[in-house]
């Protein structure tokens, strides 16, 4: 099967210790404002392009392109899934990549079931519980869910 393309902002990264065979490996995070072909879940396999803000092409009115795509070593499967808030949902992904620094990626979408991601039913269950108690915030941060229809892919 194909992996799922992932289309993500670049959020901050750190590092992962302890240090693995003198290499020195960091977590990155990310948020995907892209609605995907098919909702994430556990077990998928992604690969993840870099979304960068594309200047502006005075000369050419018809370019609405708002991104740039950029590929990333970043690939892998996701391994599970964070409950943040009302709104987001993280999804942990462990890198496959042998040569890339990046260890873990833990990527945040907006929670869209079915759409952005489908969780399992028991983590339904506990996260519609979690929302109820008033144990997680009903927002933290908002994602804008866009519409990236035009974009033009470059090599890093």
């Amino acid at each position: 099967m194909a992996p799922t393309i992932a289309l993500a902002k670049f959020r901050g990264r750190t590092p992962s210790y302890p240090i693995h065979g003198g290499r020195i490996l960091d977590t990155v995070y990310l948020d995907v404002p892209a609605i995907p072909t098919s909702p994430f879940r556990v077990g998928d396999e992604i690969h993840v392009y870099c979304l960068k803000t594309k200047p502006k092409n005075r000369n050419s009115p018809a370019d609405d392109s708002k991104y740039e795509i950029h590929p990333t070593d970043i690939r892998g499967r996701i391994v599970g899934f964070r409950t943040m808030d009302s709104e987001t949902t993280e999804m942990v992904m462990k890198n496959d990549d042998p040569l890339s620094t990046t260890e873990y990626a833990h990527m945040t979408v907006p929670h869209i079931h079915n759409v952005t991601t489908t969780l399992p039913i028991w983590l339904r269950i506990v996260r519609w519980l979690a929302l109820k108690l008033g144990l997680l915030p009903m927002t933290t941060r908002r994602i804008p869910v866009e519409r990236i229809a035009v974009t033009a892919e470059t090599e890093m």
